[in-house]
């Protein structure tokens, strides 16, 4: 199968059924924190994602580099290891039907080649199963 994409600026796969049938998810062991800050503090220098909006900057990083508050959630990282597109369509949304058919909230942060899900931790071994089936759907 070739390596359709839409721009050399934007690298990856666009083509929906080899992106199902690469997923390839890996599963970070540590688990995550998603919390947020003021817009004006300052960055934990080990963020895994930063996203400033109006209300303030949303920080995810690792619990090795955050000490949850008691109660806080934690999160697992799935980054899907294909090689996908910005421009992918439909990615998202059959990651998000899979999970949601689980009874799996998700997360989903899409970076330049990876797409990167954020599940409740507790539930991360059902994420990977799900997104190994949907997956092994598409081969």
């Amino acid at each position: 199968m070739t390596n359709a994409t839409a721009s050399p600026f934007l690298p990856g796969q666009t083509a929906l059924r080899a992106l199902l049938a690469g997923l390839s998810p890996q599963l970070w062991a540590i688990p995550r924190i998603i919390r947020a800050q003021p817009v004006e503090a300052a960055l934990p220098p080990n963020a895994i994602v930063v996203v400033r909006e109006a209300e303030g900057t949303t920080v995810i990083e690792s619990i090795a580099d955050h000490t949850p508050s008691e109660g806080e959630p934690q999160w697992a990282q799935i980054t899907l290891a294909v090689d996908s597109s910005l421009e992918a369509v439909g990615l998202t949304a059959a990651v998000a039907k899979a999970l949601g058919d689980a009874g799996i909230p998700c997360n989903v942060v899409a970076a330049m080649h990876h797409d990167h899900l954020f599940v409740p931790w507790a539930q991360r071994d059902a994420a990977m199963a799900a997104l190994q089936t949907l997956s092994a759907e598409h081969r």
